[in-house]
């Protein structure tokens, strides 16, 4: 069927995914390209703590100051992961909210 699907967007012309693309969470070091990351993004993810690096066509945007943070405080850095999720669009993760925040 996708093989299917596929001919036909080459022979209509139109190419792209066939379905939409989702990430499915944040870690705690993330790379997205400059379309994920829009407009006044980074600033908002900085504003609630994310460090947020331009690389080569992206960001670099990192969860809290150490990998050990995670392990030593997961709800601190689930919180900032719910807060980031909020600016970058939840409908784009397949895991849209946080187990710790809403159970």
């Amino acid at each position: 069927m996708v093989q299917k699907d596929a001919w036909s967007s080459f022979i209509r012309g139109t190419f792209g995914p066939l379905r939409r693309q989702k990430t499915l969470n944040l870690g705690w070091v993330n790379y997205f390209p400059k379309e994920f990351v829009q407009n006044g993004m980074p600033e908002e993810l900085e504003a609630i703590g994310v460090t947020v690096e331009p690389f080569a066509e992206g960001y670099i945007l990192q969860l809290g100051p150490s990998l050990g943070d995670v392990k030593t405080d997961f709800r601190t850095f689930s919180e900032l992961r719910h807060q980031a999720k909020g600016v970058l669009g939840r409908e784009r993760f397949v895991i849209e909210e946080e187990p710790l925040l809403t159970g």
